[in-house]
């Protein structure tokens, strides 16, 4: 689950896996679709597939 603000109803909310529409590998990264509360299909780009995530420690 992580929390997306929606460009339609203005809100930020949280997004469950089941409001999952898509995921696709593009060449500037993965890009993930879901549906809003609000009805509205969402989409965003995450880290460049080229981009190294520093590691935390837990």
């Amino acid at each position: 689950m992580f929390t997306r603000r929606c460009t339609t109803c203005e809100r930020r909310q949280l997004v469950f896996p089941s409001q999952l529409a898509g995921i696709t590998t593009t060449a500037h990264g993965v890009e993930v679709s879901y549906r809003c509360w609000c009805g509205d299909v969402q989409s965003f780009e995450t880290a460049h597939v080229d981009q190294v995530m520093p590691r935390i420690a837990a």
